[in-house]
């Protein structure tokens, strides 16, 4: 089994990065820290359902039927 390689996830002067590289459209965030080392992180952002891909073979929460449009 192959090992997972974590990527370095920056919150600075508001903006959110990931490897470095500025993530875009981020309206707002919240990070919740737990005692045992976790945090989970929400983005609000903004997409463009029109150019949205929905990958097939990972988790699907999103709510509605996206994928006859993505």
């Amino acid at each position: 089994m192959s090992e997972l390689k974590m990527n370095q996830l920056t919150i600075r002067d508001g903006c959110v990065f990931l490897d470095d590289k500025k993530i875009q459209c981020v309206e707002g965030f919240n990070l919740k820290s737990s005692t045992d080392g976790a945090a989970e992180l929400s983005l609000k952002m903004l997409v463009d359902l029109e150019s949205m891909r929905v990958c097939q073979h990972g988790r699907n929460d999103l709510p509605g039927d996206l994928c006859k449009n993505a």
